[in-house]
């Protein structure tokens, strides 16, 4: 996992009229970058898009925005973008799927505090994950 944060989106190189990452609209917050590569180790079943987050050291919790970037040739990767929702969409897994193996899945989180210091990123049901990020170039 990496992990940049950023202020002012970039401007597509090919297409001034679009951003290459989700803009950030709020004063004094900046956005999070963060390129996942994972697999599903659970039993098969109906599994949810699982949940990405970031908590601060005041316990203030960010989510994912239904917005991801990739150039994975991974399947089913308009199931992750349904994080996002209050009921994400299901998708049938066998166990042992690899989401991004090829190239990373980038997920953004909006609205951070730029005076946030400590930052852990939450994926699903994996313990907290201390992240430091980059400025993203």
């Amino acid at each position: 996992m990496s992990a940049a944060k950023y202020t002012q989106a970039r401007i597509n190189p090919y297409n001034p009229n679009q951003y290459l990452e989700p803009p950030g609209y709020k004063k004094d917050c900046y956005n999070l970058a963060l390129e996942l590569s994972f697999e599903y180790l659970g039993p098969p079943g109906d599994i949810v898009a699982p949940s990405v987050s970031a908590v601060n050291e005041k316990g203030e919790k960010f989510p994912a925005m239904g917005h991801i970037n990739t150039s994975s040739s991974s399947k089913g990767l308009e199931w992750l973008i349904t994080l996002a929702r209050d009921n994400p969409d299901k998708r049938a897994l066998k166990g042992g799927e690899k989401f991004g193996d090829d190239a990373p899945i980038t997920f953004y989180i909006a609205d951070i505090p730029l005076t946030s210091t400590d930052i852990k990123v939450v994926f699903a049901d994996v313990p907290p994950i201390p992240v430091k990020p980059t400025q993203l170039k």
